[in-house]
């Protein structure tokens, strides 16, 4: 008897599924078809994103191209020592020069000896904006120890806007404030 009690549990069947009722299904369609929908939009975007991700990357790199091409044009031009962009026309040349303190101050350090064109001048501040041979501008001050600046007739005619100048050159202070000790005009 025992073995039969067995049997008729395990013979027993599984409760019948529970039956859906026409509106169950219909809202539960609707739910499954609006996440289709939402899935083909959310791919519909993904494609457009890879789409306008490629496109950008592209762009990058025509403007890297360009640039590289760009930084090629100036490289050559700086290596023939044509770069002049910015600056004044050249005025008519005269051979001058101007020392004002060949001694190195207290703090300062001598530079190497700059070629450059001047852009603009401040005499009565005794200032000089000079753009470099590679297009690099700075504020010189025009070294006046030892001298009367005021009397000397070639310093106005050295710092012409486009004249082309060699300068000896000391560093000073935790700025490197440029002072002009020597110039002399070159020939453009």
């Amino acid at each position: 008897m025992g073995t039969g009690a067995c049997n008729e549990s395990s013979t027993q069947s599984k409760p019948p599924a529970p039956v859906v009722g026409k509106a169950e299904y219909d809202s539960l369609a609707s739910l499954v078809n609006r996440y289709k929908v939402w899935y083909e939009i959310l791919l519909d975007s993904i494609e457009t994103l890879d789409g306008v991700i490629a496109e950008k990357e592209e762009v990058i790199a025509r403007q890297k191209e360009r640039l590289s091409l760009d930084e090629q044009t100036i490289k050559e031009k700086v290596s023939q020592g044509n770069y002049t962009y910015g600056v004044p026309p050249a005025p008519p040349y005269r051979k001058l020069s101007y020392t004002g303190g060949l001694l190195v101050m207290e703090e300062c350090s001598k530079g190497k000896t700059l070629t450059g064109y001047v852009i603009e001048a401040d005499l009565e501040h005794h200032t000089a904006l000079i753009q470099d041979e590679f297009g690099v501008r700075e504020t010189y001050y025009i070294e006046v120890d030892g001298n009367d600046f005021g009397r000397r007739n070639d310093v106005p005619r050295i710092f012409i806007p486009g004249m082309k100048v060699r300068m000896e050159m000391q560093y000073c202070g935790s700025g490197g404030f440029g002072y002009i000790m020597s110039v002399k005009t070159l020939r453009r």
